[in-house]
């Protein structure tokens, strides 16, 4: 896209603080989270996580933060994303 992307939120508080929360109450540590995003908002949450995973669709600094790439979000990416875990399973 090519326009602007403002995001407000307390301090503090991020994706990866709110996966962070559940994973907690879950009792579900880090290392078995799997993260996947597109844009540098994502950023924390896919190095935070025990696998992160870019889009390919996702701005470079994303990919370069990520464990795995994954096909676009047009080529069904995340329904890989998701055949990835279950193999590994």
């Amino acid at each position: 896209y090519t326009g602007y992307l403002c995001e407000i939120a307390p301090a503090g508080v991020s994706k990866w603080s709110a996966v962070k929360r559940l994973a907690q109450q879950w009792a579900i540590d880090d290392a078995e989270i799997c993260a996947v995003g597109d844009d540098v908002n994502d950023i924390a949450m896919i190095r935070a996580a025990g696998l992160g995973v870019a889009m390919g669709n996702a701005q470079p600094q994303v990919k370069a933060a990520a464990d795995r790439i994954a096909p676009s979000h047009d080529e069904d990416g995340l329904a890989e994303v998701v055949d990835w875990l279950l193999q590994d399973a």
